[in-house]
């Protein structure tokens, strides 16, 4: 029989969850009959999850989930007589951490498990009853589980538009099927996000014939709501019109009596895509005339896939010479050889403007690449001449301290990096604006300037690599400098093996832009590293994950994890100083919770000292996937031994010996 754990993510956070199983130990020492209670100590009683909810369950197998029981009130509160009733058979338990009585104390918790182990095809929901000194008398707490009723497949689950041109259009065909044993009712069926580019259309089959019925056959609705046990299948057809070329994201959302199911829906994502940071145009507003005043562009590869090769960055019209490059400002090799950057990655190129009359100019940037929408991109540039100087931007930073400042800055992980504009000047002496921005960072940071509008301010680094943070001043005239002042930060690591892991969910993107901690939208991963030379378990008691966060393995070091993020706002980092000759260590990824959002992109990152060894991609398609990402060798010449394994639906599961 295999037996699985899996943890309720509750609202508060896995922190809480933490505590609250040391206040469970805390509690279970001291348990005493309450007597009467006054009005004023009024306890009130909450329980998250509510019901506790089963997933799909193997006919055999044994998951265990938890429930976090809380008393919001004042006064203590009392709970005996605890019991609990299966509608159906006896597949449902308590876990022996429940005692006889429970006392919790005003704004404390307790954490307890339930188990279940279906024997038959069967809806064993239950209750959990239990009396109690609140005003009610008596509490419950309500259990579901599956029905192993109708159950819905759809084929495929995830729809592809690998390059679709703007303003054309393209669709695909995917079939819903019932592959359970009941009946499929079908309430609804329609486009739950990116509604803009994505739509959909229902048509019947004609066996007579090959192939799909033209479009003008399609109806708004399938033709029928109801799918018999190994039936016919609905025929959707999904189609794509993006009005640019940029990646597109969305969702076909069904609801039925087996529950939601959604259909992932992209477009544009699997070719090379370059974004350029002023794709509408490049303004220079007022410049002073016989200076030359510079702006950087920043060049990003949007695609989540393929690498983009840019062959070529020139000026195609400079307006009679007033436009131009700055030398040596091309990425890379180029012009002599492409340029190549990787999914996500960035790069930089500076336009200079040196107007020699008060007039507007008017020229243009050519950038050429493999992306295949705009192989050869036109980006117009603007400027104006003016008999003005310059204002002076004076860049620099520091580590940890809001005083002084070098350029570069040289970090690591989670310092905090403070930048210093205020030297700043205009030879004119009016008062100057202040702008900064991130014009280039690794590929997963979310860094953001706090405060972009003041002369001094500051940001962290939540990730170890390049960063550079622009300044531009502009005077009362609006006139900005002309020579660049950018801060060059390096973020190395500080230890010797250096595990970062990022991710994002491409429907938090499509419908929110990314993960936001304000409203809680994201989804949660968790890095986990396992010291072979222990209990070699993913979540054992000598691990690293998120409910563990420090270890001492003595002659193998220390390790840490930095951060447990809950939504993919932030990198999780582990450190590990003085590993060991000859340890041997896992590393693995948990999707702890896809809060309804679908797949997740994740990204490993190996660091040895200061150097990046390798770095892995993975999409986990929901909740419980475990992917095994491999094993490290520390010696003179360390190594990684790559398992790239994802391991199903597991909550933790067991990790095999070497």
């Amino acid at each position: 029989m295999m037996r699985s754990f899996r943890t309720s993510h509750i609202s508060s956070g896995k922190n809480l969850l933490f505590l609250a199983l040391a206040s469970l130990f805390a509690a279970s020492t001291f348990l005493a009959c309450g007597d009467g209670i006054t009005q004023d100590e009024q306890p009130v009683f909450n329980a998250t999850p509510d019901p506790i909810d089963f997933s799909v369950v193997n006919i055999g197998d044994t998951s265990i989930q938890t429930v976090m029981i809380e008393n919001t009130g004042s006064g203590d509160l009392h709970l005996r007589n605890i019991e609990l009733n299966n509608h159906v058979g006896d597949a449902l338990s308590l876990g022996d951490d429940w005692p006889d009585e429970v006392i919790i104390g005003s704004d404390d918790s307790e954490i307890f498990s339930v188990e279940y182990t279906p024997t038959e095809e069967l809806d064993y929901s239950g209750t959990i009853n239990m009396s109690a000194n609140t005003s009610s008398g008596s509490e419950s707490i309500d259990i579901q589980t599956a029905d192993f009723g109708a159950e819905i497949f759809v084929d495929p689950s995830h729809v592809d538009f690998p390059q679709t041109p703007a303003g054309s259009e393209e669709w695909r065909v995917a079939r819903i099927y019932n592959i359970g044993g009941g009946t499929l009712t079908v309430d609804d069926i329609f486009v739950s996000s990116g509604g803009d580019d994505f739509d959909i259309a229902f048509f019947e089959v004609d066996g007579s014939s090959d192939g799909f019925p033209d479009r003008a056959n399609d109806s708004a609705s399938p033709p029928t709501n109801t799918l018999e046990p190994d039936g016919d299948p609905i025929h959707m057809r999904v189609v794509f019109s993006p009005e640019d070329e940029q990646p597109k994201h969305g969702e076909v959302l069904i609801q039925t009596n087996d529950g939601d199911h959604t259909v992932n829906l992209s477009g544009n994502s699997g070719d090379a895509c370059l974004e350029v940071s002023d794709g509408d145009g490049i303004e220079f507003g007022p410049a002073a005339i016989d200076n030359t005043t510079y702006m950087t562009v920043t060049l990003r590869n949007c695609s989540p896939e393929a690498d983009l090769e840019l062959s070529g960055i020139s000026i195609s019209d400079d307006d009679g010479g007033v436009f131009s490059l700055q030398p040596g400002s091309e990425p890379g090799s180029l012009p002599d050889s492409p340029h190549v950057l990787s999914p996500g990655d960035v790069t930089t190129t500076v336009v200079g403007y040196s107007p020699t009359d008060e007039v507007e100019n008017v020229g243009e940037l050519l950038i050429e690449s493999d992306d295949s929408m705009n192989p050869e991109r036109y980006i117009p540039i603007t400027g104006n001449g003016v008999d003005a100087q310059c204002p002076i931007a004076e860049a620099s930073g520091s580590v940890g301290v809001a005083g002084g400042g070098q350029n570069p800055v040289f970090a690591t992980n989670q310092d905090d990096i403070y930048l210093h504009g205020s030297d700043s000047h205009d030879p004119d002496g009016t008062s100057l604006d202040y702008e900064w921005s991130i014009i280039t960072m690794p590929d997963g940071s979310m860094a953001d300037v706090v405060s972009p509008f003041d002369a001094d301010t500051q940001f962290e680094v939540d990730i170890v690599g390049h960063f550079q943070v622009e300044l531009v001043v502009y005077d009362e005239t609006g006139l900005r400098n002309c020579e660049p002042a950018i801060v060059e930060v390096d973020a190395t690591p500080d230890e010797d093996i250096h595990i970062q892991l990022v991710w994002s969910a491409p429907e938090v993107d499509a419908t929110y832009g990314g993960p936001n901690e304000a409203t809680g939208v994201g989804t949660d991963l968790d890095i986990h590293y396992v010291n072979t030379q222990g209990i070699d378990e993913w979540g054992a008691s000598d691990s690293i994950y998120w409910q563990r966060t420090h270890q001492d393995w003595g002659n193998y070091g220390v390790a840490r994890l930095d951060i447990d993020d809950l939504l993919g706002v932030n990198p999780e980092n582990i450190n590990h100083s003085d590993p060991g000759m000859g340890g041997r260590y896992r590393v693995g990824v948990h999707y702890f919770n896809d809060n309804g959002w679908g797949a997740a992109d994740a990204t490993v990152r190996i660091y040895f000292g200061t150097g990046l060894y390798d770095q892995w991609d993975r999409r986990l398609e929901q909740t419980d996937n475990f992917w095994y990402v491999g094993n490290i060798f520390w010696d003179a010449n360390p190594t990684v031994e790559v398992q790239d394994d994802l391991q199903g639906t597991h909550s933790l599961p067991s990790a095999s010996g070497f």
